[in-house]
């Protein structure tokens, strides 16, 4: 809203760069329009329905598709903002594998998405970083957060860390 960046991946956004495709119709032309991998941003293979049904069924393996429809996979795949998402989904698959990552670079990759300080907060907390961690969830506070729900886990995590921050004190 408003051409706010609101980081990659976040709920809000339009393309929330996790879905496995779309479909895009033009019923009155029975035409219909399937995207490609990754994430919706590949080119969109168009199929005209008419021709698509006057088959009758598959007799052959053959190619159905309309390449004089099809639309151009999106030019931010050729962005160095994809590229830093790439790197942002390979270091969150490192935390969930259990492995070590630099938490700067998980939110340099994705600076905007308040999960990313979300992340990186709960991987410092494993590492006993509680006062690091801590400012991490409030910086997350300051992000377009989508729902009320991951809003009122965050600030759990601020109680729970100050806690054990008092307590350790």
């Amino acid at each position: 809203m408003h051409n706010t960046d609101i980081g990659m991946g976040n709920e809000k956004a339009i393309n929330q760069l996790i879905a496995h495709h779309s479909i895009v119709f033009e019923p009155q032309k029975l035409l219909v329009w399937v995207s490609t991998s990754p994430w919706q941003l590949g080119k969109y293979q168009a199929y005209d329905l008419k021709k698509v049904f006057a088959l009758r069924g598959m007799k052959q393996d053959q190619e159905i598709s309309d390449s004089s429809l099809t639309v151009t996979a999106d030019s931010f795949l050729l962005t160095p903002a994809y590229k830093k998402f790439e790197a942002f989904r390979k270091i969150k698959e490192r935390i969930t594998a259990g492995g070590e990552i630099n938490t700067d670079s998980l939110i340099g990759d994705n600076p905007e998405f308040f999960n990313s300080y979300v992340l990186a907060g709960d991987y410092l907390c494993k590492q006993g970083e509680y006062k690091k961690a801590l400012d991490l969830y409030q910086l997350a506070l300051t992000k377009e957060i989508p729902t009320a729900q991951e809003k009122n886990q965050i600030l759990n995590r601020i109680k729970r860390v100050k806690l054990v921050i008092s307590i350790t004190e």
